[in-house]
């Protein structure tokens, strides 16, 4: 609670920005909840309603699914897909497929590239655009390969997942930390990754209280 409610950066995107973000962290941390307590299908229809709201815990879901250490997986992926059903039909029933276009924007962003995202500061140090990105890539796909593989060995982190995102996405801006840090404060075993979402915190501060 006070990592996430006595955060200036959270307080002023979550209560006053409008970001879907907020929605997206408080779906994942109820999915965690529900889980612990034994409701793993519910838990999977809120991965699956947060999933929906952006598409960024889909990987962070592979990840527990991937480990043995969650109890009743199997529960909970047939919560997940059933629900994708069910709220990918009522969407199409009432929207026809132009719902899909909500991917956009994300998908946009996605090609878009922000000064303090890591990729600007390594053009910014002299490195060409392409290889920048090329950079941000591989330390993406190494950062989630090696969290599979603690995932396999019984220890999924999501935490440590958003972490990894943020930390190689072009496009970062402050209220995506809505992403790292419900799950980092959920976490109680991953230290690293609250210390990196302390650091993120104090690194994009200025991008949301300017001097």
């Amino acid at each position: 609670m006070a990592l996430v409610g006595w955060n200036p950066v959270l307080a002023i995107h979550a209560a006053g920005g409008g970001h879907n973000d907020a929605w997206v962290g408080a779906l994942i941390v109820a999915a965690l909840a529900l889980e612990r307590s034994a409701r793993p299908r519910l838990g999977g229809l809120a991965w699956t309603t947060a999933v929906l709201v952006k598409w960024v815990p889909l990987p962070f879901l592979g990840l527990r699914l991937l480990s043995p250490g969650v109890a009743r997986r199997g529960a909970l992926a047939a919560g997940a897909a059933g629900s994708l059903v069910v709220l990918a039909g009522a969407a199409s029933w009432r929207y026809g497929a132009s719902w899909l276009d909500a991917a956009g924007p994300l998908a946009d962003n996605a090609v878009r590239e922000t000064r303090f995202a890591l990729p600007a500061r390594l053009e910014q140090l002299g490195v060409p655009h392409t290889p920048s990105l090329v950079l941000a890539g591989v330390a993406l796909a190494t950062a989630f390969a090696l969290l599979a593989r603690q995932a396999l060995a019984g220890r999924p982190r999501p935490a440590a997942a958003a972490c990894a995102l943020l930390l190689t996405t072009p496009y970062l801006v402050v209220w995506y930390l809505l992403w790292a840090v419900p799950l980092a404060a959920a976490e109680e075993d991953d230290r690293t990754a609250r210390l990196c979402c302390l650091a993120l915190g104090a690194y994009l501060l200025p991008q949301t209280i300017p001097r």
